[in-house]
């Protein structure tokens, strides 16, 4: 807009006033704060601690399901004797359940202050020549959702974020038919997170030898599948700086019928990032060993322990990117579009670290690097000969043109109907987050995940050579860790692009309505995902020795390091690894839609906009944010593929205002008048679920678990908040296998939303006004469920535990002067 109208709505190069000052300053405070909301857990109760498991199995508390204890257990009881130090100590800070299947009800407020301070100059230096600065401030403090008493109420730290925003702009008109338009853009921002207030370590459960980090407050993360958590990854202190620029020019250049359009852009990003997502150590609990995870928790058997150093990140980008567009119109009714953007892939490199790269070839080789003298084989890093002298993240890619073509025509020459259609290639990059596993793979973070501990929650570096080894300094000669988490992005990875692609037609009946049409397509290629490259292989026989060690059965949870591929490959090389998460570049996306909108202009004082889309997505899985686990083994790409997670099928919004006229009656015009009336309602179908087997039925370490499905229908007869989908629809899968259910197989619920606001201007003087405004969501108070528990070994699987925001309702009064 900036190319055709100046700051203040007047018209480049029209009359306006000269060698003026304009200055603007505001400062907008926003105190939320909110009821606590019901959330649920489920903890062992006073029956369980005596040893008595039959309620929590039973079929009332497992939506009708009967649940029988794994042996060596009968009768569905435990021995209180064979409970763990570690579960009893923290049972004595947990509520009491005195719900039958242990079910706890807990709020969790939200407080968040948020300042934000604008100022601007504009300055009209001549009819041609305008400048503008503007300086923003944005602070924001939200505490942890701790309610005081209950630890299960705390899943988000302390935020502290700070950021500081300034724009330079110039817009110079040379004349009649030329402009130009400089930005230039600053920002820098802070997000420091932390837990103010101490709770208690994995120590002071009873647990032996775990590292923790000096200066931290006291936490511990613990995930017991389906029942509750203590805390999350996401509640660990850190702190994140980004300084980002920007300088932007644009050249509007009108020439008889054509309007070219040309400039340049240029971004420069950087990142600096500490902290310890897995340094507490975590444990996660499910039904592995007992078939109930509050079994496992109890007998302390989890089954997985990781942990790691505090990890860095300084990442660095630059962007470029240059366009020429042509808008001509070959005559009155048919106008065409043309342009073509160049864009090269210049990819994130890190400022300091050293990039670990992995391949097979090399391990099959024996080779090691000569950077870390004792890395493990297959494990180059930047400096190592092989590989290129460089910190960046992926190679380059200088040659990436994209072109776009539009056409608009107006069939009738009466400005009546439309029909237009588009066509257009893009490119992405990936945000900075997205590499996020670097920094847990050795040896800066030196992630370790063991499956099935020896010393389970008591112990959890029992049996590991040398027992824990944390914390690591990271140096030359330094020793690599056994079972390293390690997160690679092979240099030579396809870059994502996206092919758009449109058709619609617009159409005006009477004076006030418009009708569209419209056809949305699009087709992403190399869509980046993350695959397990070193997997555990599944053997069917009753007993084998690896390594010297008899394992009865051959596969199962507790040996799955000791079964990857590149530890029956080579045992003394592959025990240096555990998961290797790599960045999988072959999938593809696809959308799809059809979007219909009805438009009526303002007219007797009322406006309406209403929409409908049906469209469906598809894709081969999506992962936003690299590290974790390999998901997937590469050979299930395609048995992946399935609806995107994003996929709604129906979307259907409509919004109207309404303003009271100006009535002739003094009383009426003083009382009545100029009020607005305003309401949207959307309805959305649900969400695209993936019902998750909760096991580890294929042995292959893999998350993408998945149960068979043995009815017809996956959903309860009568669809409700306690049951969304049958639990006797499903079953585990024979060991070895995968199971039939397809990902993003089950729909969760839609939703309904009315929102409205009622608002009016009193004006006081010629130049001071009050404005009222009032609003409610979520008017009517209609409940939206979240959606069902997708874990087949869950007690509450397919019930649904969570509800969208109730009626919220606000009020306001803006001074205006």
């Amino acid at each position: 807009d900036g190319l055709k109208r100046n700051q203040f709505g007047g018209v480049v190069g029209g009359p306006i006033v000269r060698n003026k000052l304009f200055f603007f300053a505001g400062h907008q405070v926003t105190l939320a704060r909110s009821e606590p909301t019901d959330n649920i857990a489920f903890v062992p109760t006073p029956a369980m601690l005596a040893g008595d498991w039959t309620a929590i199995t039973g079929p009332e508390c497992n939506r009708g399901r009967q649940i029988t204890l794994r042996a060596p257990f009968s009768n569905n009881r435990i021995n209180p004797a064979a409970f763990s130090t570690p579960a009893l100590n923290l049972m004595k800070r947990l509520p009491t359940p005195t719900d039958p299947c242990g079910q706890v009800k807990f709020g969790q407020r939200t407080k968040l202050d948020e300042h934000i301070l604008v100022g601007r100059v504009d300055y009209q230096r001549s009819a041609k020549h305008t400048l503008f600065g503007r300086y923003e401030l944005v602070r924001m403090d939200s505490p942890n959702n701790f309610d005081g008493s209950n630890q299960l109420s705390v899943n988000q730290p302390d935020y502290d974020r700070r950021a500081h925003s300034v724009v330079l702009g110039d817009t110079y008109t040379f004349g009649s038919n030329l402009v130009s338009s400089f930005r230039g853009t600053l920002l820098r921002a802070v997000n420091d997170k932390f837990l103010e207030t101490d709770f208690f370590t994995l120590s002071d459960l009873g647990v032996k030898s775990p590292y923790y980090p000096q200066g931290w407050g006291k936490m511990a993360i613990i995930s017991v599948s389906g029942a509750f958590n203590i805390n999350s990854a996401q509640s660990t202190p850190g702190v994140t700086n980004m300084t980002i620029y920007q300088l932007a020019e644009d050249i509007s250049w009108i020439q008889a019928a054509h309007q070219i359009g040309f400039g340049a852009n240029f971004i420069h990003s950087n990142m600096n990032y500490s902290a310890g997502t897995w340094s507490p150590g975590q444990f996660a609990f499910n039904a592995t060993n007992t078939g109930l995870s509050l079994g496992d928790f109890m007998l302390g058997r989890p089954n997985q322990w990781s942990q790691s150093n505090i990890g860095t990140q300084y990442y660095r980008q630059n962007y470029i990117g240059a366009y020429l567009q042509d808008t001509w119109k070959a005559n009155s009714r048919i106008t065409v579009n043309a342009g073509v953007r160049w864009e090269p892939y210049v990819p994130a490199y890190d400022k300091f670290g050293k990039i670990a790269h992995f391949d097979k070839k090399w391990f099959d080789q024996g080779a090691s690097s000569t950077v870390f003298s004792k890395a493990p084989a297959g494990i180059l890093f930047t400096g190592d000969s092989g590989l290129p002298d460089t910190k960046s993240l992926s190679s380059h890619h200088w040659a990436r043109f994209a072109p776009r073509l539009g056409v608009a025509w107006d069939p009738n020459g009466n400005g009546l109907m439309t029909v237009r259609a588009a066509y257009g290639l893009f490119f992405d990059y990936p945000h900075f987050n997205h590499h996020g596993g670097l920094r847990d793979t050795p040896p800066r973070g030196s992630r370790i995940t063991l499956a099935n501990p020896i010393g389970g929650f008591e112990d959890p570096w029992s049996g590991y050579p040398g027992g824990n080894p944390f914390p690591l300094t990271i140096k030359p000669d330094m020793t690599f860790p056994t079972a390293g988490v390690y997160t690679i992005f092979p240099l030579d990875r396809k870059k994502p692009y996206i092919n758009q692609w449109n058709l619609t037609v617009q159409k005006q009946f009477g004076a006030d309505w418009l009708a569209a049409g419209n056809y949305i397509g699009n087709s992403v290629i190399h869509v980046l995902d993350r695959e397990e490259a070193n997997p555990a292989i599944y053997d069917p026989r009753p007993s084998c020795v690896i390594e010297g060690r008899t394992y009865t059965p051959c596969s199962q949870v507790g040996n799955t390091n000791q079964r990857r591929l590149l530890y029956l490959q080579d045992a003394n090389k592959g025990q240096y690894f555990s998961n290797i998460i790599r960045a999988d570049d072959g999938g593809t996306r696809s959308y799809n839609a059809l979007a219909l909108s009805l438009q009526r202009r303002r007219a007797r004082g009322i406006t309406v906009q209403a929409n409908y889309t049906w469209s469906h997505c598809i894709d081969d899985g999506m992962t936003d944010v690299i590290q974790t686990n390999g998901n997937r083994i590469p050979e299930r790409r395609g048995a992946n593929r399935g609806d995107c997670e994003l996929d709604r099928r129906h979307n259907f919004n409509m919004s109207t205002v309404y303003e009271t006229p100006q009535f002739s009656s003094p009383t009426l015009r003083l009382l009545g008048a100029g009020w607005r009336v305003s309401g949207i309602v959307r309805v959305l179908s649900g969400a695209r679920l993936t019902v998750s087997s909760g096991l580890d039925n294929a042995f292959s370490g893999t998350t993408d678990q998945r149960p068979n499905q043995v009815l017809a229908s996956p959903y309860a007869i009568n669809k409700s908040t306690e049951l969304w989908l049958n639990p006797s629809a499903f079953v585990q899968p024979a060991h070895g296998t995968y199971g039939n259910v397809g990902r993003s197989g089950v729909v969760g619920p839609g939703s309904i939303r009315i929102d409205m606001g009622l608002t009016r201007a009193f004006r006081i003087t010629e130049s001071q006004s009050l404005e009222f405004r009032a609003e409610a969501f979520n008017l009517p108070n209609h409940v939206n469920p979240g959606n069902p528990s997708l874990i087949l070994t869950d007690s509450n699987f397919g019930r649904i535990l969570s509800a969208a925001e109730p009626r919220v309702m606000q009020m306001a009064l803006k001074y205006v002067f």
